[in-house]
């Protein structure tokens, strides 16, 4: 058994340095590195650390990079030189990036070419002296002799608060659930697994990248996150795993149903027969037949895929029983940050629809406080528990009480050992992204310096958009003394634009997605703390009156003149295809009107390139906020590509 992941790796290289260990697509070609070679630039830059860059044992540095190899060769070069990696968001806003780099002590940052300044030194991985130093290793660097307790890396769960929480996860942390999850027996040697999750989230990080490395499999970055050249980097790459998280999926469920839209429905009627007697086939026999019957489809995936987990956050039943039923294997998985981060996962051959599946191996559970349905809240023991909150040890203690984690999700076990949830013992929203929110952080941070009086944000089925995971939804009371002594009786408008405002601060994930103005008084604890669930339950059965919201959209002078700018009626058609909202105008915001997330977001500047020939890098639409701001980015695409006399 490894001491640690370094010699995890080292022993992996040695085995067969010819093997494969990493593909990215990038500009529409292929860019491979072998285990040897791979391994020869973590010696390099691991060399550098200290005679370069100063970097002692024992000493933060931040990684701010997306998918692609530098980010594998920083982690483990930082681990080889006795550092300590810090992965961290690439999108998110100066202040959370701030806050996660004062709170871990980073002194030294890996970033992307077009990483603004963030306050400590950094250092681009695109820069030609990076390329020099991964080129010429000064001397070997057989590495720090860290042992299975020794800290491997710090995960920031959140970052929009001053006081984030990082994860100590040690080397036998990670090990550990690396070793159960190849014990699972569906993870080979060999197998491509593609990895597009952002790699700051420990599940990314340990099942698509450190796990398949220390284990000898094919890391795949695809270059991008649009489903169209995930596609083809699968069927180009000949992958076998793909992990993902439910919005995902259900955009590929999506998909199916609108296929099946398009038949008779006579046929229509039969092709759904069959899938549901082949399912009932491979229930009772665990025979996939489904996989040959509907073969156009999986061959349309490459048909190399040969399991697909699904991690984050839960499954929606009815998405994930009818992915099976078309031939397809996802199973169901659980995990936190603080578990290194796997705990259960449905298995391979008889897998339970609606359960997240069965501990892994060295993991136990338990349910305490149950009530008369056996129903309680989960804690869990094992290698894998991290070693604490940095610098935190009083909320470390509340977390972990004789070796066990509580999860603050409530759940019960069924007489064969799998795991049901049925909820969060805490406020926290679980994202379909997987990323978890505190609202009542959000909150904060959108009261700031809006005329709000009060307002409750929640997890909320969403009103508009593509996708049908929870999204994050805010009732607000709006403070009408300060807006009418300021002259202004509508309070939509002012509130739309503070909101804006604000999410243009936060990351991607953390943004609301809608909202809705109440004059009413929300239901509150004898404490004058607001009832969240039972606003939620309010939300959704119309209970709550909703006031000042617009019958129609109001049209200002820039408007007008930005839906004459070239392309500007194309760009509308396009969105309301898209969409599928009809009244879209400039001043629309992506999230707060048109329900556009952030992996919409690559699926709409996969769709303006497709039928507008509108070419919008990923980084570039992730910075538009607005329709308008759209129309004039694309303006000045057209104009770019319009040939001069």
């Amino acid at each position: 058994m490894a001491r640690n992941l370094c010699d995890a790796l080292t022993k992996r290289v040695f085995n067969d340095p010819a093997q494969i260990a990493i593909q990215w697509k990038k500009d529409d070609r292929w860019i491979e590195f072998s285990y040897g070679e791979l391994y020869d630039k973590i010696k390099a830059l691991s060399s550098a650390f200290s005679t370069r860059y100063g970097i002692r044992r024992g000493e933060k540095i931040a990684i701010m990079l997306g998918n692609r190899p530098e980010w594998p060769i920083v982690f483990f070069a930082a681990l080889f030189a006795g550092a300590i990696p810090v992965p961290a968001d690439t999108k998110s806003s100066p202040r959370e990036v701030a806050n996660i780099l004062s709170t871990s002590d980073c002194k030294i940052a890996f970033v992307e070419r077009t990483c603004p300044p963030i306050g400590i030194r950094t250092v681009s991985v695109d820069s030609d002296e990076f390329g020099a130093v991964l080129s010429s290793p000064e001397e070997d660097a057989q590495g720090i002799k860290a042992v299975r307790d020794d800290d491997a890396c710090i995960m920031y769960t959140s970052g929009a608060t001053s006081t984030p929480k990082g994860v100590v996860l040690s080397h036998g942390n990670i090990l550990s659930n690396i070793q159960s999850l190849y014990k699972l027996g569906f993870m080979k040697p060999g197998d491509g697994i593609i990895s597009v999750l952002p790699l700051y989230h420990s599940y990314a990080m340990v099942v698509t990248t450190i796990g398949p490395i220390v284990y000898g499999g094919r890391v795949i970055y695809p270059g991008s996150i649009r489903s169209k050249e995930v596609i083809t980097a699968i069927r180009q790459s000949r992958a076998a795993l793909f992990v993902g998280v439910p919005l995902i999926f259900e955009m590929f469920h999506r998909t199916i149903q609108e296929e099946l839209k398009k038949i008779s429905a006579p046929l229509r009627f039969l092709t759904l027969s069959v899938a549901e007697l082949l399912y009932m086939v491979r229930k009772t026999t665990g025979i996939n037949l489904s996989r040959y019957f509907f073969y156009p489809i999986h061959r349309s995936f490459g048909n190399s895929i040969r399991v697909c987990l699904s991690g984050g956050t839960k499954l929606k039943e009815n998405v994930e029983r009818d992915l099976f039923k078309f031939g397809f294997t996802v199973l169901n998985g659980y995990g936190m940050t603080e578990a290194s981060p796997v705990l259960s996962v449905n298995p391979f051959r008889n897998p339970k629809i609606g359960s997240v599946g069965l501990p892994i191996a060295n993991v136990q559970f338990k349910i305490i406080n149950k009530d008369e349905h056996g129903i309680g809240e989960l804690l869990v023991r094992g290698p894998n528990v991290m070693k604490g909150y940095y610098k935190n040890e009083e909320l470390t203690r509340l977390a972990i009480e004789d070796g066990w984690l509580k999860t603050k999700d409530y759940g019960y076990i069924d007489k064969d050992g799998h795991l049901f949830l049925t909820g969060r013992t805490t406020d926290t929203i679980v994202l379909g992204t997987g990323l978890k929110v505190n609202p009542e952080e959000i909150e904060k941070i959108y009261m700031q310096d809006a005329p709000i009086k009060d307002m409750c944000i929640f997890g909320a089925s969403p009103s508009k958009g593509l996708n049908n995971t929870p999204v994050l939804w805010a009732i607000i009371i709006p403070d009408m003394n300060f807006l009418e002594k300021n002259g202004i009786k509508d309070p939509y408008y002012p509130i739309k634009s503070a909101l804006e405002k604000v999410s243009k601060e936060l990351s991607p994930e953390e943004r609301l997605m809608g909202f809705s103005l109440t004059l009413d008084t929300l239901p509150q604890t004898p404490l004058g703390k607001i009832k969240r669930q039972e606003v939620k339950k309010l939300h959704s059965l119309g209970k709550i009156r909703q006031v000042c919201h617009p019958e129609r959209k109001i049209l200002t002078e820039k408007d007008i003149a930005l839906l004459k700018s070239p392309g500007a009626s194309k760009i509308l058609h396009c969105l309301r295809t898209y969409t599928g909202i009809n009244e879209i105008v400039p001043s629309d915001s992506f999230e707060l009107d048109l329900g556009i997330d952030i992996l919409a977001r690559a699926e709409l500047a996969s769709e303006l390139e497709e039928r507008l020939n509108i070419k919008i890098a990923e980084e570039e639409i992730n910075k538009i906020y607005t329709v308008g701001e759209l129309i004039t980015h694309a303006g000045r695409s057209i104009g770019a590509s319009t040939p001069t006399s």
